[in-house]
């Protein structure tokens, strides 16, 4: 079953018809959440990995060298994904390979972003508790 066929199925209105009000509206969003979910897990855990094996090479990363290694790690991660695209897909190897290729970009780019500004906030916060600890601790 190609996805052209799928989109097809689910825009016909009498398979839906018992869908409610929403009709077959409802049905990709469901779809999209529990696939996106699973998907989004392969980047999410190869990032998870790539921090993992970054920290026993470099024992003080920043910020940026950490946020860099989950990067390549979700980036490494996502090609499993997109291969699979790839090679399931009855259509043109043209788009699949466009989607596949924006998926890792995306993914790659998500993952960066989150990851530097999580790592941030929790280096900030270390360093807040840190001071504030000392003075604490001076002031008595």
């Amino acid at each position: 079953m190609s996805v052209h066929s799928i989109i097809e199925a689910a825009s016909d209105p009498e398979l839906w018809a018992g869908w409610g009000p929403w009709g077959y509206g409802l049905i990709p969003v469901i779809y999209g959440m529990a696939v996106g979910g699973v998907v989004a897990s392969a980047p999410a855990t190869g990032a998870v990995l790539g921090l993992y094996i970054h920290s026993g090479h470099v024992p003080l990363p920043s910020v940026n060298q950490q946020a860099v290694a989950a990067c390549w790690g979700a980036t490494i991660a996502s090609v499993i994904p997109a291969a699979i695209l790839v090679l399931s897909t009855d259509e043109g190897y043209t788009t699949t390979i466009a989607i596949g290729a924006g998926f890792i970009l995306v993914s790659s780019c998500i993952t960066f972003l989150i990851a530097r500004k999580y790592l941030h906030y929790l280096a900030t916060r270390d360093e807040t508790t840190i001071r504030v600890t000392r003075e604490c601790s001076a002031s008595h």
